[in-house]
């Protein structure tokens, strides 16, 4: 699936992944479940369409924030829609910085019911919308974890918006 979204300003983002990644990963039942890779119609419901929505997990100020923390990691700024930074600090550490980021933004959130394993649950996600899906030597396709690029975040944003019907003409 690749999507690629152009505004009255110009391109905002690009962004594609697998099916294997937009629908889950198969169970051994061939069903289709959320073991491994999250449903994208999943994720797009913890995005929020505005600063003030709180009851989300990934509003437009955390993920504001959040950005300007990971963007401190790469060397050169990323900033063309399409464009990937390259990281190599492994997955943890960037579940570790969003996590911290909801944990700074929890004055509007209730969290304190959540255990460290329920908010790495919640966050894993949006880091996964994060990496470029390529093939490996043996024709696999798998994220590479040691890409990064904000356009999935943008994308699933705006999916949220268009769900919403914020935007004419979209469905």
């Amino acid at each position: 699936m690749a999507i690629g979204i152009i505004q009255g300003s110009g391109l905002q983002a690009v962004w594609s992944a697998p099916w294997k990644a937009v629908l889950g990963k198969k169970n051994e039942q061939g069903e289709y479940s959320s073991d491994g890779f999250e449903r994208l119609d999943t994720i797009i419901d913890r995005f929020g369409t505005s600063s003030n929505d709180e009851k989300l997990e990934f509003n437009a100020s955390y993920l504001y924030h959040l950005r300007e923390q990971y963007s401190k990691l790469f060397a050169k700024p990323i900033e063309t829609p399409g464009e990937f930074g390259q990281i190599d600090i492994g997955e943890d550490l960037l579940v570790a910085i969003a996590n911290s980021e909801l944990f700074r933004s929890a004055t509007i959130r209730d969290l304190k019911d959540k255990s460290d394993k329920d908010i790495n649950e919640l966050v894993t996600p949006l880091i996964a919308l994060s990496h470029q899906w390529t093939r490996d030597e043996n024709r696999n396709v798998k994220p590479d974890k040691k890409s990064f690029s904000f356009d999935g975040w943008r994308v699933a944003r705006f999916l949220k918006q268009v769900k919403e019907g914020k935007f004419d003409g979209h469905e």
